[in-house]
């Protein structure tokens, strides 16, 4: 199955490309239809976004963004402030609405994988099942709405050739993810790579080869200088975007925001290849082989793999930090280690960092040259973002992760892949991996949302006052 899946231009059967949003959809539109207002997801619609969205449909035509109850461009808030005006504004049928987001985004993965076969299901599910995803399917928060925009951008830039399609809609598809999600505007990264490197061609399936990468990426430097400038120019839009709320709101968040998300979190990159890393054994069957290449001919580059990710983990503070927003999800896991370097390296972060670039790395070679630049600028771009942000949560990296490497997995070099062989059920073994992380993140989810505590209120003007009843209130304390 997966031995064609190599090919994204490959076709699979439609039906497991849509089975994973048809789940998600049965699953979130039952805890809708409870009215179920428990937890952090139901504690940021009342108080924060719902409150958002009602306001801009009073003020509607004249929506005032100035400021208002969420961190984030107002896009998101605007569509659905729109339906409210023209439509319904009971937060039922908002939140409906707003699931469409997550429909389209499991939809778009779905068929990003569809050169996997009937093995695209599997892929996509712990997506599907991610609690940080279904949270933003069930209530009204913005996440998903961006994370389609990342997706669609990154397809966008991995098509294979620059042409006017490229160009013209990475410039309207960025501008509006910005709209929605300011943060993302290192998606910008992975279009000018793709501009760089330009169409695929018959050398880029090649083995990994640092010098041959080296020659071809600078090969005829006048048209990919060219190239490169046109996606600059046409990504201006969206940083223009983020300038005007910027000048608006006098920071990079509302002035109701700011004192909250102040200050940069130089932990990222050791956060995100841990991350990348605990992901990266679920789909360890895929990479055996190219593993195994990089450990007989690239142990240069593993070397230096490890030793990247023990600096990300030993410079920066890593431990567990509500005050250095260091909390939720993994650093949950991190408190409950031990921690060395006179209190301020977690043993657990100092472990999986140095896995997760190692993970990198093999990703990096088993890629086609294409794939592989694009994924290495989105990864170092996107950390780049998070270095700037100073709530380092997992919700803001976990989505990202589970899109990618579904995405990449379909597009694997066959020879780094290996062949079924005689023995097809050895073959499909590789799919337990992502199929544990499915369940585990469904079990993880379902556990959350059942034990989840009843929202409390609070005082939307004084929202910066309870930071620390906002954190209790949302469960970002509870474990993944």
């Amino acid at each position: 199955m997966i031995a064609r899946e190599n090919s994204p231009t490959d076709r699979g059967p439609l039906w497991p490309c849509l089975v994973p949003a048809g789940a998600f959809a049965a699953a979130a539109w039952g805890v809708i239809l409870s009215d179920n207002l428990r937890g952090r997801g139901a504690h940021d619609q009342v108080n924060f976004h719902l409150p958002a969205i009602l306001r801009f449909t009073e003020q509607w035509p004249r929506l005032d963004y100035s400021d208002y109850l969420s961190a984030t461009t107002p896009g998101y808030h605007t569509l659905l402030a729109a339906f409210a005006r023209f439509g319904s504004n009971s937060p039922q049928s908002l939140q409906f609405v707003g699931s469409l987001f997550t429909v389209a985004l499991l939809v778009l993965l779905g068929l990003a994988c569809r050169s996997a076969g009937r093995a695209a299901l599997l892929l996509v599910m712990p997506a599907a099942a991610s609690m940080y995803v279904f949270y933003s399917g069930v209530w009204l928060l913005p996440d998903n709405a961006g994370w389609l925009g990342v997706l669609a951008a990154l397809l966008l830039a991995l098509r294979g050739r620059v042409d006017a399609l490229t160009i013209v809609g990475g410039a309207a598809l960025l501008a509006a993810l910005v709209f929605v999600r300011q943060s993302h505007l290192w998606a910008a990264a992975a279009l000018w790579a793709g501009a760089w490197l330009g169409a695929r061609d018959a050398d880029d399936a090649g083995p990994f080869d640092a010098m041959g990468d080296a020659r071809a990426l600078l090969r005829d430097p006048v048209r990919r200088v060219a190239r490169t400038a046109l996606a600059v120019a046409a990504t201006v839009p969206a940083a223009l975007v983020v300038l005007h709320f910027h000048r608006l709101w006098g920071g990079l968040t509302p002035p109701t925001f700011q004192e909250r998300h102040t200050g940069g979190n130089p932990a990222a990159p050791a956060f995100i290849l841990s991350l990348f890393g605990a992901f990266g054994l679920f789909f360890a069957g895929f990479l055996a082989p190219a593993a195994a290449n990089v450990l007989r001919r690239h142990r240069l580059l593993l070397a230096l793999a490890v030793v990247a990710g023990l600096a990300a983990a030993l410079l920066p503070e890593t431990t567990y930090s509500t005050e250095a927003g260091r909390y939720s999800g993994l650093w949950n896991l991190v408190q409950k280690s031990p921690v060395m370097m006179g209190g301020r390296t977690s043993t657990l972060i100092l472990l999986l960092a140095p896995l997760g670039a190692c993970a990198v790395l093999v990703w990096f070679v088993a890629l086609p040259r294409r794939e592989r630049w694009i994924m290495l600028a989105s990864v170092v771009a996107f950390s780049a973002a998070q270095v700037a942000s100073y709530k380092l949560w997992q919700r803001y990296t976990e989505p990202l992760l589970l899109l990618l490497l579904p995405v990449l997995a379909c597009r694997l070099r066959p020879a780094a892949v290996g062949h079924r062989g005689i023995v097809p059920a050895l073959w499909h073994l590789r799919l337990v991996g992502p199929a544990s992380l499915a369940l585990t993140l469904a079990f993880a989810t379902a556990i959350t949302v059942a034990a989840a505590s009843p929202v409390r209120r609070i005082d939307p003007p004084n929202a910066k006052a309870h930071n620390g009843e906002a954190r209790e209130a949302t469960g970002e304390d509870s474990p993944p």
